[in-house]
């Protein structure tokens, strides 16, 4: 998740569209959709085990871009993010079907969404938002992601905050 002053810097701009200021999940780099995270909650225990055994690394805030004409998002540059990601899939499991209809594993894209139509957002304003969206992408600072922070759907299409996971607190071996 990028710091607290670049999520508010993110949330101004979106702001400027009106159908855009009633985002229902705070700003954050997706990391793992929802698809194969069940009620259940078992799988938290997987993830926490490989977010321990993986260290801190360095994101960056790239170009913005398009997912078709429905979602802006900024571009995130963090290979370590990638091989998170497929390895969080190792462990959660989600069926082939469910990890394409959610652009997971070969087809993930480390993103910020910055706006989509399912918000309300209209196909003008949402190219309007892409025009302008390479000034909020120049003024966020590359930072050092130290968690991950798990999200749980209340209804459809609103998420709050439901746990965080530190990055790197894999205990080491004892010597004998």
């Amino acid at each position: 998740m990028p710091p607290a002053e670049d999520r508010e810097r993110i949330r101004q701009f979106r702001d400027r569209w009106a159908a855009a200021r009633h985002a229902t999940t705070e700003p954050h780099i997706t990391l793992k959709a929802q698809g194969g995270l069940t009620e259940d909650i078992r799988w938290v225990d997987e993830v926490r085990r490989v977010c321990a055994a993986t260290r801190p690394f360095i994101v960056q805030f790239r170009e913005p871009a398009m997912f078709e004409s429905s979602v802006v998002y900024l571009s995130v540059h963090a290979p370590p993010l990638t091989r998170l990601h497929r390895r969080i899939l190792e462990v959660v499991l989600p069926s082939l079907e469910t990890s394409q209809e959610y652009f997971e594993g070969t087809l993930y894209v480390p993103h910020l969404t910055l706006g989509q139509s399912s918000w309300g957002l209209t196909s003008a304003e949402l190219h309007d938002m892409y025009d302008e969206a390479r000034t909020v992408g120049s003024m966020l600072a590359s930072f050092t992601a130290t968690r991950v922070q798990i999200f749980r759907g209340l209804r459809p299409e609103a998420y709050v905050a439901y746990l965080d996971v530190p990055l790197g607190e894999e205990t080491p071996p004892r010597n004998s």
